[in-house]
């Protein structure tokens, strides 16, 4: 029997979305827990500053982006470094 690439790209898509269909997916916390979670802030000292130069010692800019399921938050450890080495 001979599969053509349309036939098995379509059987695999298939499979795909049937296993992703059967995930249980957990809703976000709703009330006021939800929104201290979700509205917290945390500022990093430095962090977003618009009056930064570049400098011929760092040319480039550093641009922090986090994950999907991540928030500001992941930059409070790794923000302090990078603003202490002059980025």
């Amino acid at each position: 029997m001979k599969f053509s690439i349309p036939s098995v790209l379509g059987a695999a898509s298939t499979a795909v979305l049937l296993a992703l269909s059967s995930i249980q997916v957990s809703a976000l916390p709703t009330g006021p827990v939800a929104e201290s979670v979700t509205h917290e802030k945390r500022a990093v000292e430095g962090l977003n500053n618009y009056d930064c130069k570049l400098t011929a010692a760092h040319p480039r800019p550093v641009i922090l982006i986090h994950g999907t399921t991540l928030s500001v938050d992941t930059w409070n450890t790794f923000a302090p470094i990078l603003i202490k080495r002059g980025y």
